[in-house]
């Protein structure tokens, strides 16, 4: 099965599911797991049992308003923790506040989500100066 694309890719995989049952309350019709077509008949089996993510650490904490520009968001980025921040990833989803370090743009804080895979951040660069970009996010990319 190919990599989800586009929302119509999406619909298009929800359309093929097949639920099962659990055996002991197949009268009640209750769905435990939702097994999936996967790669020539394996089978991709989705629980529901989900293991709760730590949170990214962002500068929007309890107490603190959200900026209004992106010199506020600056602010609050020069006064943050450099220790324990993740390196940006293309494939992960951030929010709003999320604080991200760069290979080469350094640290920075995620100001707005445009879309679902676009996102703002702001940047010092090397000189101590504001640098804003737009970046990636939740990008799978294709295995070859």
């Amino acid at each position: 099965m190919s990599p989800i694309k586009d929302e119509s890719d999406f619909e298009d995989m929800m359309d093929d599911l097949e639920l099962v049952p659990d055996e002991e309350e197949e009268e009640a019709a209750e769905v435990s797991e939702i097994y999936l077509p996967y790669d020539e008949g394996e089978e991709l089996i989705i629980s529901d049992e989900i293991e709760p993510e730590e949170p990214l650490p962002s500068v929007l904490f309890t107490g603190i308003s959200r900026p209004k520009t992106d010199e506020e968001w600056f602010a609050l980025l020069q006064n943050a923790q450099a220790e324990g921040i993740p390196t940006y990833s293309i494939s992960e989803t951030y929010q709003e506040g999320n604080l991200i370090r760069h290979p080469l743009f350094g640290l920075g804080v995620v100001t707005k989500v445009r879309t679902n895979r676009k996102m703002e951040v702001i940047f010092k660069d090397s000189e101590g100066n504001m640098v804003k970009k737009l970046m990636a996010m939740n990008i799978i990319p294709e295995q070859v």
